[in-house]
C-alpha cells in the first residue's frame, strides 16, 4: 500500500481558515482538564489549533474559539500563556 505524503489540514480557532497542520500552533486539553501549548506532536488529548499571530489569538478570545473546541471554559491565563508562546516563535 502506498503511503500518502499529504499534510493534514487544520482550522484556526481565531480566523477560521484552514492551513497545513505544521503551520499552526497546537493547544491541547489533557485528560485531567489542563490546557497547555503542545510543543511536540506526541502529547495526547483534545486539540485546537491557532495561527501563529496575535490577531488570531484576540479573535479566538472574542469568539470563544477555545471554549467551543474544548467544550468548556478556558481561563484568561491560558490565553496569556499562548501569547507568550507566540512571542517566542
Amino acid at each position: 500500500m502506498k503511503k500518502s505524503n499529504r499534510t493534514p489540514k487544520r482550522r484556526c480557532v481565531g480566523c477560521g481558515k484552514s492551513f497545513d497542520q505544521n503551520e499552526l500552533l497546537r493547544v491541547r486539553k489533557g485528560a485531567d482538564g489542563s490546557v497547555s501549548v503542545a510543543k511536540d506532536g506526541n502529547m495526547t488529548g483534545r486539540s485546537a489549533y491557532i495561527c501563529k499571530n496575535e490577531n488570531c489569538l484576540e479573535a479566538a478570545r472574542k469568539k470563544r474559539g477555545f471554549d467551543r473546541s474544548f467544550r468548556g471554559a478556558v481561563s484568561s491565563e491560558i490565553y496569556d500563556t499562548i501569547r507568550e508562546e507566540l512571542l517566542s516563535i
